[in-house]
């Protein structure tokens, strides 16, 4: 999976929530995103993709902030 399609994930993922992917879902998006997937219950599977997306999410805010303040 290239970045832009995984970046295209995160957005759609934190629009609806961890909580709607299936386990199946959860293993593969943890996968392409160089985590444990397989021997991990299912909510470890949830805290992990919810904790990069939420740190993607305020890095991505961060750079523009930065951006627009150096503008």
């Amino acid at each position: 999976m290239k970045l832009r399609a995984i970046r295209a994930d995160d957005k759609l993922i934190a629009e609806e929530g961890v909580d709607t992917l299936s386990v199946n879902e959860l293993q593969a998006a943890c996968r392409v995103r160089g985590m444990r997937a397989l021997g991990v219950t299912e909510e470890r599977l949830r805290e992990q993709l919810q904790q990069v997306i939420h740190h993607l999410y305020n890095i991505t805010l961060l750079y523009i902030y930065i951006n627009i303040s150096v503008s």
